[in-house]
């Protein structure tokens, strides 16, 4: 069983409100939810946090939840950064945790993260994609694209020879995805163009 999750965003504020105390009702839910449930899988696929450099009360939030599911349950927690989070910072220590069955990825690279795990009908493999800029992907692969769907195809393109297509495969992804109208670039309703699907980023 697995639970996707996202956008987070602990230590958010509305119009000067700290949602601080709904937060932690939420997430003390959410753990009960997982035992409830029987979930295997906690994914949180990015925006953790709403600051680069969050609050001191939204990293015991996050801390105190993690240790508790990792702790408590038999939830493994698969999560990547958003484009709100700090990608070094939030994976501080993954190599450490990693034991305990927790896995964050912050930092984007060419070369996927992989994890595999197994049930009765096989291994799943989970792949980590977390949030990237466009100039992060010319730089790592040294090329110029015109826009963000260029390099999600390059991305995945280049991580190909790792993706076993006979097997689940999963991508844990952080990005604004959509379809649009490439020869006006405008939106519209679920329509595809030359059975392609456009993938979206911060230039749309």
């Amino acid at each position: 069983k697995i639970l996707h999750t996202a956008d987070w965003h602990l230590g958010k504020t509305l119009a000067g409100y700290s949602l601080i105390n709904d937060q932690t009702f939420i997430l003390h839910n959410l753990k009960k939810l997982l035992t409830e449930e029987n979930i295997d899988i906690l994914i949180i696929a990015g925006d953790i946090y709403d600051k680069s450099v969050p609050s001191i009360e939204a990293i015991r939030l996050l801390d105190n939840f993690l240790y508790e599911v990792t702790t408590e349950t038999n939830t493994k927690v698969l999560a990547i950064a958003g484009n709100h989070d700090n990608a070094t910072r939030l994976a501080f220590g993954n190599r450490l945790y990693q034991n305990q069955g927790l896995h964050i990825i912050g930092e984007f690279e060419n070369i996927l993260s992989k994890l595999t795990f197994s049930d009765d009908f096989g291994p799943v493999n989970f792949f980590f994609l977390p949030y990237f800029s466009l100039e992060k992907v010319m730089h790592a692969f040294d090329l110029k694209f015109k826009n963000l769907s260029e390099a999600f195809t390059t991305i995945i393109d280049h991580n190909k020879p790792n993706i076993k297509t006979s097997e689940r495969n999963i991508l844990i992804a952080h990005g604004f995805i959509s379809y649009f109208k490439t020869e006006k670039n405008t939106f519209s309703e679920l329509d595809v163009i030359d059975s392609e699907l456009p993938i979206g980023g911060m230039d749309i």
